[in-house]
């Protein structure tokens, strides 16, 4: 599947992020490094203190401005949310908005499939055998499964899904 940040072209992110009120783009554009994945890049040199990118807080994903979606409003009242799911429903919420979302241009850069541990083959799994990593995706394969369980809880709980 192709990777939208592929597609957009740095002039897409760049008026997107121009867009943000308090923003300033001067030395920087998206970059999809290869062997380490996503980033920023600089255009010029830059010296120490130089100002790269400037977004305004209040226009970042945070759980305040997921909290203040008016969609999700009711159900943060309802629901004893965690952060992660809160953000996870923001997300969701922004993305089903299409381009009639604030946070549109970022959505566009996200890709849409990524690696996931819950996915991975048995054989994929068995090179993790007698490292610590197998530790670790086992403890987030588990934290995967009871966030979306107790998320799907809250919201029948509220009639909310």
């Amino acid at each position: 599947m192709e990777d939208k940040m592929q597609a957009l072209t740095v002039d897409d992110v760049i008026q997107g992020l121009s867009g943000i009120t308090g923003s300033s783009v001067s030395k920087v554009t998206p970059h999809d490094f290869p062997g380490t994945g996503r980033g920023m890049k600089c255009l010029t040199d830059v010296k120490k203190d130089d100002l790269l990118l400037a977004i305004p807080f209040d226009s970042c994903w945070t759980e305040t401005t997921a909290r203040a979606c008016p969609e999700l409003v009711p159900v943060v009242e309802k629901c004893d949310l965690s952060a992660d799911q809160l953000m996870q429903l923001h997300l969701l919420v922004e993305k089903s908005k299409g381009k009639k979302s604030g946070m549109h241009t970022h959505i566009a850069t996200l890709p849409e499939t990524f690696d996931n541990c819950d996915y991975w083959t048995e054989e994929e799994r068995k090179e993790l055998k007698g490292s610590r990593w197998l530790h670790f995706l086992k403890a987030e394969e588990g934290q995967i499964r009871e966030d979306y369980a107790a998320l799907e809880a809250a919201l029948k709980k509220e009639g909310l899904s």
